[in-house]
């Protein structure tokens, strides 16, 4: 039993010194590289938004931007006028945030299958991957932030449906599916369809997808990307 015991204190000092050292980590010279890759196209539209006020028609040096919708711009936005400043720290600040939000995510969603020190574990396992330490987490790009959106509606998708919330489930999932429409277009439909269709199947609720409160899940999607259009068009 003391062996058990000591064994269980040494994992949990060993994740707090990981959750200690990770802003270390995170944080450490974000701001030292210049820009690189698509970050530059991010920066140049979001300030371009900013400069001539127009946050619906994005643009990048004069001419219509249509590769993506501009709600991760809209994202930089925000924290370039809360910092006041605009630098490569701070279009890259977003990246690191959503990055632990997607750890704190994991670990609420795992927690009551794993507990809470195995929830933990996976969501740093995550953060600490080989590829999200030495690569993602430092760009300012869209990948962590759409991940984050993404994972959340498949996430509430099972826990909801499992608690046999519909209306909650399908509002909740249509409405983070459009936050990830209006970040990345159209991958977004195809997550939200998909998932609906073999989680649904899965267990048996097929004809859910059938049901008032599917319905009311879509309209909660056409409601917040129509009333985008509708204003880009005016």
């Amino acid at each position: 039993m003391n062996g058990l015991k000591d064994k269980s204190i040494l994992c949990d000092t060993i994740l707090i010194i990981i959750i200690l050292l990770l802003p270390l980590a995170l944080f450490t010279n974000l701001g030292l590289m210049p820009l690189i890759s698509d970050e530059p196209t991010r920066a140049v539209v979001t300030l371009e938004m900013i400069l001539s006020g127009n946050f619906i028609t994005p643009t990048i040096n004069g001419d219509f931007y249509y590769n993506k919708p501009p709600l991760f711009n809209w994202i930089l936005a925000g924290f370039v006028k809360v910092a006041g400043v605009e630098n490569e720290f701070i279009f890259r600040l977003p990246t690191v945030s959503s990055l632990l939000l997607m750890g704190l995510a994991i670990t609420l969603f795992a927690r009551k299958a794993l507990g809470w020190r195995n929830a933990v574990m996976a969501a740093l396992m995550m953060i600490t991957s080989a590829r999200i330490l030495f690569w993602d987490s430092f760009q300012g790009l869209i990948d962590i932030t759409y991940s984050l959106v993404t994972f959340t509606g498949f996430a509430l998708l099972y826990h909801l449906s499992q608690r046999r919330k519909w209306l909650l489930m399908f509002t909740a999932t249509y409405a983070l599916a459009a936050a990830g429409y209006l970040m990345k277009g159209l991958p977004s439909i195809a997550f939200q369809g998909i998932s609906l269709l073999a989680w649904l199947s899965y267990d048996k609720q097929f004809r859910k997808l059938f049901s008032w409160q599917h319905l009311a899940g879509i309209l909660t999607f056409a409601l917040i990307t129509g009333t985008y259009y509708y204003t880009y068009l005016q």
